[in-house]
């Protein structure tokens, strides 16, 4: 088990970390504290046509890196995708009750496996309005990783995906666009699978009226897809999918 007064530790030096590759060389410590080989700090893009100013740092095998790239997923990863449901880290193995694990899901696992991956464990970053990441530490398949370290690595975890953030003094974010409360109110109505006929009658106004709210969003949001408008209104925060779902 890690001592408290090690976790200490690698948060100063975290918190002194002035560049990516000073923050590369402390997650590779804390990587072999808690008993890993490998680490990862990365958003979940698609890394052949990555947005400008987003993070990846690892020390995964190159044959990895370049056989995870050619299959795009960055996006749509089975750990990646698992970790958009959670605000704790949890184990690779805990993927498959977190999502309708197929057979293409078991393959990556089965592929990292045979580059040498492991066991995992990942701790997601999940902000609305930010790109999504995570920090994961994973070992070799011949070991796994303590119970008993677990705690630090959630811990390590978290403070080590922020730091990319302070390093560039600034947040990779999906800017909300700015809608007006009753804009607000036709998007939530939009994701509910509402017609513009229903939503004139649910908010008492006429069908133009809702017509010309729901174009007036779409525009701001810049797509023509009404699905598209309430999945960015629900990336970015501006509406809630327990707001839509009524919990």
């Amino acid at each position: 088990m890690i001592a408290i007064a090690d976790i200490n530790e690698f948060a100063r030096r975290i918190g002194l970390v002035t560049d990516f590759d000073s923050l590369a060389v402390v997650l590779g410590a804390i990587t072999v504290t808690l008993g890993c080989r490998y680490f990862a700090l990365t958003h979940h893009v698609d890394f052949a046509n990555k947005p400008s100013g987003t993070v990846r740092i690892h020390n995964y095998p190159h044959a990895w890196e370049v056989w995870f790239d050619a299959h795009g997923l960055g996006i749509s990863d089975p750990v990646h995708r698992a970790s958009h449901k959670l605000s704790r880290g949890f184990r690779w193995s805990e993927a498959r009750t977190l999502l309708p694990f197929a057979a293409k899901d078991q393959a990556i696992l089965d592929a990292a496996l045979a580059h040498g991956i492991g066991d995992g464990f990942t701790v997601p970053s999940n902000i609305p309005g930010q790109l999504l990441g995570s920090c994961t530490f994973a070992t070799t398949p011949e070991c796994a990783i303590s119970d008993d370290n677990i705690p630090a690595a959630q811990v390590l975890g978290l403070l080590a995906f922020d730091k990319p953030c302070a390093l560039t003094n600034t947040r990779i974010a999906r800017v909300a666009p700015a809608l007006t409360p009753r804009q607000r109110e036709v998007v939530m109505l939009v994701a509910r699978g509402k017609s513009d006929w229903e939503i004139a009658i649910i908010l008492a106004i006429s069908h133009g009226t809702a017509t010309g709210h729901v174009r007036e969003a779409r525009q701001r949001y810049g797509t023509s897809n009404r699905i598209l408008l309430a999945v960015r209104a629900i990336a970015d925060g501006t509406i809630s999918v327990h707001e839509i779902i009524g919990l």
